[in-house]
């Protein structure tokens, strides 16, 4: 054997043991990285006795994954299907009147301002009480002290009798004008507890005015104000504040004023002019048992007849008026019976301008003429 056999075969073995040991260290890598493969799978399930149960995704952390949601949890992977959508829900609109800035979802609830008012209703810009009670002194003089406790309770009798009521959801009365001797033109047809008070205007130095009178109506915990002008008719309304003290409640420059007294948007709100129509004072069978202190002959609550009549305040709608002449209106504004249900009389509708509704004789007046004033009545929006 020569040489070079010997060499090519010593290469070949040579050669045939290196790929052997190659093919051994294939062999060797391949079940290295079976058992690391191996190891991390049973490592993931170590919660499994079997390869066969072993579930290959990880373990999820639950909770909601709704990002609209109340209770979102950014952490969660799994959701639990616990996704609150209402406990968060409201008004998210910073301009409107209930925005609720804890609020994350919009439930469609939110209001808004009406055209030229407040969240609260109040005209945007609006004067206050005191303001309202300046333009009034600059008309009518000095404000007094109003009180219910220097009004004269109106009586409610049967025959003479003093009557009480049960107390109702309406009041302390009863809606039955027949109850009572005197009743009233509206609200409750016989009513106890309410008074009437009438202070006389004064002037700047402290001395009386005749020709101003303010006269207090107290009802149901309330004091309302109306100041007249006989010479002008000017007139104001004001009212306190609800849950106010009627007994001492503040005048003009005193602290506090404007939180007892109603802005003249809130006074005006309740459209006093609608039943106020034909005159500022309203005269009824029950009212007008009183008779002024001071002149015995006189009506506590003052008839103002036809002379002028107009409301101070630019917050109050001015008062309706008709052009229709007849025997009705030769005398008198007309006062609509849409506000009077205990009593849609004409005497009533009409006050006399000088003398108590109840004595006067309509009999004459003319049945069409009549029924034109209440065709025109049924025109106005009195709501």
């Amino acid at each position: 054997m020569d040489i070079h056999s010997i060499n090519s075969q010593t290469v070949h073995r040579v050669g045939v043991a290196n790929n052997s040991s190659t093919n051994e260290l294939k062999g060797l890598k391949i079940m290295n990285k079976t058992a690391v493969i191996l190891a991390v799978v049973l490592g993931v399930c170590l919660v499994s006795t079997t390869l066969n149960s072993c579930k290959h995704d990880p373990v999820g952390i639950p909770g909601c994954t709704d990002a609209a949601a109340c209770n979102y949890y950014p952490q969660a992977t799994t959701d639990d299907g616990s996704c609150d959508f209402v406990s968060c829900s409201g008004c998210t609109d910073p301009t409107a009147c209930n925005y609720n800035p804890n609020s994350i979802s919009d439930d469609g609830s939110c209001i808004f301002e009406e055209f030229g008012y407040d969240c609260d209703g109040n005209v945007m810009g609006m004067r206050t009480a005191l303001d309202h009670a300046y333009e009034c002194e600059s008309v009518l003089g000095p404000l007094p002290r109003f009180s219910c406790a220097d009004a004269v309770e109106v009586p409610s009798t049967l025959n003479g009798i003093p009557q009480t009521y049960p107390i109702t959801e309406e009041g302390n009365g009863s809606s039955d004008p027949s109850d009572c001797d005197h009743p009233w033109a509206f609200g409750m047809a016989c009513q106890t507890g309410n008074k009437v008070g009438r202070y006389n205007g004064l002037n700047t130095d402290g001395s009386e005015n005749p020709d101003v009178v303010f006269m207090t109506f107290c009802r149901d915990g309330g004091l309302g104000v109306i100041g007249h002008k006989f010479s002008t008719g000017e007139t104001c309304f004001f009212s306190i504040v609800d849950e106010g003290n009627p007994i001492n409640s503040p005048i003009p420059g005193e602290k506090g004023y404007n939180d007892a007294w109603m802005s003249p948007s809130v006074v005006a709100a309740d459209k006093c002019q609608n039943c106020h129509m034909a005159s500022p004072f309203l005269h009824s069978p029950a009212v007008d048992q009183l008779m002024n202190p001071d002149n015995p002959t006189e009506l506590l609550v003052p008839l103002t007849g036809n002379n002028p009549y107009s409301v101070i305040g630019a917050e109050f709608p001015q008062l309706h008026t008709t052009s229709i002449q007849n025997s009705c209106t030769s005398c008198h504004r007309p006062q609509c019976t849409q506000h009077f249900e205990n009593y849609p009389l004409d005497e009533l509708t009409m006050p006399p301008p000088f003398q108590n509704a109840t004595d006067f004789d309509h009999s004459t007046i003319s049945i069409a003429d009549r029924q034109a004033i209440r065709d025109w009545c049924n025109t106005l929006d009195l709501n």
